[in-house]
């Protein structure tokens, strides 16, 4: 059997306008007259599922994929060599139907860090947790400590020099009440919120109302350990090396964008949600945004056939026409105190992509696109927004500070002392509430000494972080107990 053969067999099952089951059945048989199924015959087969979407029975669909193989995916992507461009990027849509995907981030939410508002400056989510180690006063005067305050002494129990958390706070860059009520940090939050290793360690588990983090001798609570994210990373974020940031997008971005970040643990991508265009005024909300579903849908008649000509208008050719519906699911603000899951919303994004006989896209157009607004016979013309732009960063702020490389951008900027402490120390040391209440339980229980250091700081590993080098002394280097080895950061020499 030829690619000619089987184009005229197509031709004469189209006689009315359908293919049937006995029919694919018909053609697929036919390829083995000379042997095995070529190269050249399972391309024409596949070209043809692609032309025929809407004439094919689904018992044929099925008969022709199970054929080929299995079942022919509802969209591949291949990127090409130039990572920050979708230009030699390739999208083939298949088969129709709908596919679920997930970028493998988690995203936590918070608030924005409000400029106007300026939540900076006080403590939020969880209170420190009684410990058994302090007096009542020393346990409440943790609780009433401004996180800023708090984060200042215990860079200074690390002996770190920093600027000064408290005076971020309360400066105009984080509380100026003359602010836009939008200003915030969402840029810096959803950069952050693109690295797993962050997501995890600002969202420390622990029992309701107690979580948190213990170091230095101070508490940090869940909420404001997000918070703090966001604030050091502010103008770091901005500066750090990008994979891509593409504005002006088109439909067809809006799918590159989809299948490359969205799907197959892509990673995740910053969009800007405020359409300003179509809003009428600039404003900036920036999302992290995580999963997506994509439902394609074979369209023919009128609408189709007009839909390919403004293509052809365009520049582009194309045999078939799709209606795309993306489903893109972002992390969204929940507020300052917020201690729960990562919050959840989503865009629906309706469009129609122009492929070839092979599935390839060549150009897609938005349901609303000007282009389309005579075109009649088309599913729908709704959708929201395009976003402003999408923004794919590369991390490496927050990598090297992990890894303890030096960064140029983290060392020039006015928080960078701030960012390193925060994400190097606080985030890396910190000891849950949790690990310094069972380790503080333990030795409760054997007050006269009798505890085996050597199984504690394999069952507590670093718990010593969770206080001062002072604590550390007066509590338990008095009962033996050895800073060193359990894994004390600061300087035990003090």
């Amino acid at each position: 059997m030829t690619v000619a053969t089987l184009r005229r067999l197509e031709t004469q099952f189209l006689s009315d306008q359908r293919i049937t089951a006995a029919e694919a059945q018909a053609l697929c048989a036919s390829t083995s007259d000379f042997g095995a199924l070529s190269k050249e015959e399972r391309a024409e087969l596949k070209a043809m599922l692609a032309r025929n979407r809407s004439r094919l029975d689904a018992a044929a669909t099925q008969t022709i994929e199970k054929f080929l193989g299995g079942q022919e995916p509802v969209i591949a992507s291949r990127a090409g060599a130039n990572p920050a461009a979708f230009s030699d990027d390739t999208v083939v849509l298949g088969r129709d139907g709908t596919v679920h995907g997930e970028a493998g981030i988690s995203a936590y939410t918070r608030g924005y860090d409000s400029t106007q508002a300026g939540p900076l400056r006080f403590a939020h989510g969880s209170s420190a947790p009684a410990s058994v180690a302090l007096s009542a006063v020393e346990n409440e005067r943790i609780r009433q400590t401004p996180p800023g305050m708090a984060l200042d002494a215990a860079a200074k129990a690390y002996g770190v020099n920093v600027g000064g958390f408290q005076k971020m706070a309360h400066s105009k860059d984080f509380f100026d009440t003359s602010a836009d009520s939008w200003w915030g940090k969402c840029h810096a939050w959803a950069w952050a919120a693109l690295d797993q290793k962050i997501n995890k360690a600002v969202d420390v588990d622990g029992p309701e109302g107690k979580k948190g983090i213990w170091i230095g001798g101070q508490w940090l609570s869940r909420a404001d350990l997000g918070n703090w994210m966001m604030a050091t990373a502010d103008t770091i974020s901005l500066s750090d090396p990008q994979t891509m940031f593409k504005g002006n997008l088109s439909a067809t971005d809006l799918v590159h964008g989809t299948t490359q970040f969205l799907m197959n643990g892509g990673g995740g991508v910053v969009a800007d949600i405020h359409n300003d265009a179509k809003k009428g005024h600039k404003e900036v909300w920036n999302q992290p945004f995580v999963a997506a579903d994509l439902t394609t849908r074979s369209l023919g008649g009128e609408g189709a056939q007009a839909v390919l000509k403004q293509a052809k208008r365009d520049g582009v050719g194309g045999v078939t026409v799709k209606q795309l519906t993306i489903v893109g699911t972002y992390g969204v603000e929940q507020g300052d105190d917020h201690e729960g899951a990562p919050g959840k919303a989503s865009k629906k994004w309706n469009l129609y992509a122009v492929a070839d006989a092979n599935g390839k896209m060549l150009t897609a157009y938005m349901a609303d696109d000007a282009k389309l607004k005579s075109v009649v016979g088309l599913p729908t013309k709704a959708t929201d927004d395009l976003p402003e732009y999408l923004w794919k960063p590369k991390l490496l702020a927050i990598d090297d500070v992990l890894a303890g490389r030096r960064n140029l951008q983290v060392e020039r900027d006015a928080h960078g002392a701030e960012f390193k402490f925060f994400v190097g120390t606080v985030l890396t040391k910190g000891v849950p509430g949790t690990v310094r209440a069972g380790f503080e339980a333990e030795l409760k229980a054997t007050p006269h000494g009798s505890e085996d250091p050597v199984r504690l700081a394999q069952k507590y590993p670093g718990v010593a972080n969770a206080y001062s080098p002072e604590q550390w002394r007066a509590l338990f280097a008095v009962r033996g107990l050895d800073a060193k080895q359990f894994g004390a950061a600061w300087p035990t020499s003090r």
